[in-house]
């Protein structure tokens, strides 16, 4: 499973999000004309005027770029803005903002960011003494602020401010700002919809010298909680965790991805509505989600996350039939023993599924999938490198194998049923596994146990018995053609079936017995010995 980190990307309400090594198809002291919004809201920020561009700096930061905003640049306002329209109409509402930055020792007052009608709104400024200030204010009232010493060092720092029922908090590197108490009251409205602006003022001038490796504007409330995180990402992504105080909780570990639990509290049938997850938040890329609760009869949305644990608390359904559900994850279980599931996965996911007494079956192009189940599965990707199956009970259920071209393992307590021809599989039974072929060619085989029924039609390479009974299942085709066999002491090929059609070995064809095996043939029924 990749990941297991946090990032902002698992916040809510992010409506800007600009990361310098995000930026593409830019080098060394190139011009920033447009920083796109990682938010996924499109809140692109923009500079049209030549010459009052910020510049892209490589490898300034924990091997990673910067965005460098120059105050002395020609002609001045070397800034970038995007127009949130309504995005970030927060009114007196909750709101929260972070930056990595670097502020040079400069003189003069310098403004970071903006959001307002000159004084009324939203401002982030640094005055000449090198003090930030954070002021969500009302036009003419100055004094409900926030302040933070010292910030012109030249060294790069992890900023955090937020709004939250009316009180204004700000964190720098991990730390509460030089004058927040926890208990300044700032209502100041940002209703209106002016241009959102990095690096200068709302109405222009007062621009700042600073490098800018990441920041983000998001509405809704932060908690104690997530800002921990959301300060501890940042810090961790560039190098910056020792500046944090030793109790900081991400001061020696990143940190990691909260759970996020299915409840069926909104829309049950809806896997997009977020009321039906724990923090009613819909599942993002990096996620852990767990269904271990519920009787929903799921028929609507997918799914993007990391990973998706189905439980045995989960009852429900999920997707029918004839319309599967999507589940775009990088790992996902299925363990109920009552759920019936209708999964595709998505590209390159790892599937497993244990314990499963309903219907399950899976679709679309994961990776792997591991079967470890009593009762009935089917498996019926596009594309899928491995297919494993067993159980340790040493009987387990079986698995319908439908589509895909895997290589695949069968071992002890395995049962798998192949109803495709072959195209290009490799395929190996231990144990006690069984493998039933249906229909088409054979893959390619070694069979170290088991037994493998054959009701297809041809076996066009090579293979191996050097354990267990290889013997015809339902066939009653007039003549099988059979590439090679090669018969090991140990192995049994029983050519009697149960079916009316001949076996032969033809052409050049042959069975090769390694010694001391076992080989019966039925009536009517012919091999090539040498």
């Amino acid at each position: 499973m990749r990941g297991g980190n946090f990032t902002a990307a698992n916040l809510s309400g992010v409506i800007g999000w600009y990361k310098a090594d995000a930026i593409t198809g830019l080098s060394d002291g190139d011009s920033v004309s447009s920083w796109a919004d990682s938010s996924g809201e499109g809140n692109t920020l923009t500079q049209s005027v030549s010459g009052a561009e910020p510049s892209y700096q490589t490898d300034e930061l924990f091997g990673k770029p910067v965005v460098r905003f120059d105050k002395d640049a020609s002609p001045g306002d070397n800034m970038l803005n995007a127009d949130m329209g309504g995005d970030f109409d927060v009114g007196t509402g909750d709101f929260y903002l972070a930056l990595v930055a670097k502020f040079p020792t400069t003189s003069g007052n310098q403004f970071v960011l903006a959001k307002a009608t000159g004084t009324q709104g939203l401002n982030v400024f640094i005055n000449s003494s090198g003090t930030l200030f954070f002021r969500p204010q009302t036009s003419g009232v100055t004094t409900n602020n926030i302040q933070q010493t010292n910030v012109t060092d030249n060294e790069f720092h992890v900023i955090v401010c937020r709004r939250v029922s009316g009180v204004i908090t700000g964190h720098y590197d991990g730390q509460a700002f030089t004058t927040d108490d926890g208990t300044k009251v700032n209502n100041g409205s940002i209703d209106n919809d002016n241009d959102f602006r990095l690096g200068s003022s709302s109405t222009g001038g007062l621009d700042t010298d600073m490098d800018l490796p990441e920041a983000l504007l998001a509405t809704g409330t932060l908690n104690d909680s997530d800002r921990d995180k959301l300060t501890g990402y940042l810090a961790w992504k560039y190098g910056l965790q020792t500046n944090l105080p030793s109790d900081h909780p991400y001061r020696f570990s990143q940190p990691k991805r909260d759970v996020i639990y299915w409840t069926g509290g909104g829309d049950g049938q809806d896997l997009t509505d977020p009321d039906n997850y724990s923090g009613n938040v819909t599942p993002a890329a990096g996620d852990r989600v767990v269904f271990d609760q519920g009787s929903n009869v799921i028929g609507f949305g997918s799914i993007t996350a990391d990973s998706v644990s189905i439980g045995q608390g989960f009852t429900g359904s999920i997707g029918t039939a004839s319309s599967s559900r999507t589940f775009n994850v990088d790992t996902l279980v299925c363990a109920s023993d009552a759920a019936e599931l209708h999964i595709s996965a998505g590209t390159g996911a790892d599937i497993f599924v244990t314990n499963s007494a309903n219907v399950v079956r899976i679709e679309g192009s994961p990776s792997r999938c591991f079967v470890r189940s009593r009762d009935e599965v089917t498996i019926e990707p596009t594309a899928v490198t491995s297919l494993d199956v067993r159980h340790p009970s040493g009987k387990g259920g079986i698995c319908f194998h439908e589509s895909g071209t895997p290589t695949t393992t069968v071992g002890f307590g395995g049962i798998v049923e192949r109803n495709v021809a072959s195209n290009g599989d490799i395929l190996t039974i231990t144990g006690n596994g069984q493998f039933d072929h249906l229909v088409g060619s054979m893959p390619v085989f070694t069979q170290r146990g088991g037994v493998i029924r054959y009701s297809g039609s041809s076996l066009e390479a090579p293979s191996d018995i050097i354990g267990g009974v290889f013997k015809l299942g339902r066939s009653d085709q007039a003549v099988i053609a059979m590439e090679s066999l090669e018969l090991f002491p140990l192995g049994t090929i029983d050519l009697t079936g149960t079916g009316s059609g001949a076996v032969d070995f033809v052409g050049s064809k042959a069975l090769f017995s390694r010694g001391g095996t076992t080989a019966r043939l039925g009536p009517g029924r012919s091999a090539t010995l040498s």
